[in-house]
Order: C-alpha cells, then structure tokens, then sequence
C-alpha cells in the first residue's frame, strides 16, 4: 500500500502538542512548554484559510537563551527577510461561487510545504498543480494561490523563510 491509499485522518491544528525546550535557571536543559500552541490565527480575509504558529525566529541568529514563545506575536502572513516561522496550515473546501484566482499572491519567502493529509490545488500564474497527503511543495517566492476542491480540509506543516524582496 502506498502513501497515497493509505487512510486520511482528520488532523486538529488546535490540539497538535507543541513540545519546546530551553535552558532553566539553573543553566539545564528542560521543557520550556507542552502543550498545544494558543496561537491559532483565522485572518478575516481568507475565510477558508486558518493556521498556528509553533515557533518562530526574527532573524537567522536566534537567542535560544530567550525564555520567550517565540510564535507569540502579531498575525503575520509571511515572516519578514532573515525571519521564519514553522506552521500548521489548514485550508478548508473552497466556498460555492468562489473564484481560486481571487487568492493568487506573492509572498517574499521561501515556503517549505509538506501535505499531512488531505489534497489541494496550488494554482500559479502558468499552471497549476495538486498536492496530496506525503507531497512536498517548494514555494519560492512566486505568485501562487490555493484551492481545495474536495470534501475535506487540507493540513499542511510549513516552514517559511523570509526573504529580500526579489
């Protein structure tokens, strides 16, 4: 059997537990949090998009000594150049009426993609493309947009890095 027929199951991006270590007082090793990530963002104006940010870092060189959560933060879309942000994206069926081209965008990072389950179209400006549970996607800073015309929602784990603008 292959990844492909293997049995989909339903991924909760609320639930998914975020284990992250640190350094205590002490100057040890340890588990600075457990638990589910509180930072579930649901932007207004993507109403089939949700994600939560797991973790994050404003530049190349992190202080891994910052006892900080480092997805806390302001909602953003795309870390900024020499940032990252690790997330769990969730993009539900496309609403009757909708047009997949309205959501084409750019985003000034490189995103690192991997379907957890379910499937979904990425649409660019020449071609499209579907992505299915166990695919990998390498979105470099081109016009892309998303589209789910299936039943089920799509899980994607993402890892984006931001870039100069090209």
């Amino acid at each position: 059997m292959t990844d492909r027929n293997r049995k989909q199951v339903p991924i909760d991006i609320t639930a998914v537990r975020r284990v992250v270590t640190g350094v205590n007082g002490d100057g040890r090793s340890a588990v600075s949090f457990d638990g589910p990530s509180p930072h579930l963002h649901e932007p207004p104006e993507y109403p089939t998009f949700r994600f939560t940010d797991l973790w994050g870092a404003p530049s190349t060189s992190p202080d891994p000594s910052d006892p900080a959560d480092a997805a806390d933060g302001p909602t953003l879309l795309a870390p900024g150049a020499g940032a990252n942000v690790f997330r769990l994206v969730e993009i539900a069926p496309d609403p009757p009426g909708w047009d997949p081209a309205d959501g084409l965008h750019a985003t000034a990072s490189f995103d690192y993609v991997y379907v957890l389950s379910g499937a979904i179209r990425c649409l660019l400006e020449e071609g499209e493309v579907e992505l299915r549970q166990g695919d990998v996607f390498v979105q470099r800073a081109t016009v892309h947009g998303w589209s789910n015309p299936g039943p089920d929602p799509c899980v994607l784990l993402s890892v984006m890095l931001g870039i100069t603008s090209p």
